[in-house]
């Protein structure tokens, strides 16, 4: 146990730095937002986002669960959270990361992703007059007649 530890001691000090009080579990436990798209080496910077650092790992309430070969490479984090409020549903609320589009050329691709990580929600329209005044734009698909 003592070679164990002092093994370890050793490679986070090479991976962190000399002063213990200043290692972080995010600095080598961190998370990506990856697009498929974003697997090509020329696309990656313009699809993915990330890494970002995130505390947890595959025991704890926010999971931040990663393979134990590779701690740097978080796999599963909590994609979606949602508080309901049954005596007012107008007043629930969630978020999920990293965005409401998949398009990263649109505003709502990744802005999400600070909310998330500072554990922030955005509000659940449930009334319809709500949703009208924050809605930002109309789609209307109309199928083709066979």
């Amino acid at each position: 146990m003592e070679r164990a530890l002092a093994g370890t001691l050793e490679e986070l000090k090479e991976r962190l730095g000399g002063n213990i009080l200043r290692w972080q579990y995010g600095a080598i436990h961190t998370m990506k937002y990856t697009h498929p798209l974003g697997t090509v080496k020329a696309l990656e910077s313009f699809f993915n986002r990330g890494p970002f650092p995130v505390g947890g790992d595959g025991d704890t309430i926010n999971v931040g669960s990663a393979n134990s070969a590779e701690p740097e490479n978080v796999l599963v984090v909590p994609s979606y959270r949602q508080i309901i409020d049954l005596q007012d549903f107008s007043a629930s609320r969630s978020i999920h990361a990293p965005g409401q589009s998949g398009h990263p050329a649109s505003k709502h691709y990744d802005d999400f992703i600070a909310l998330w990580r500072n554990g922030e929600t955005h509000p659940m329209l449930y009334q319809q007059e709500e949703i009208k005044k924050q809605a930002e734009g109309k789609m209307y698909l109309q199928p083709k007649k066979l």
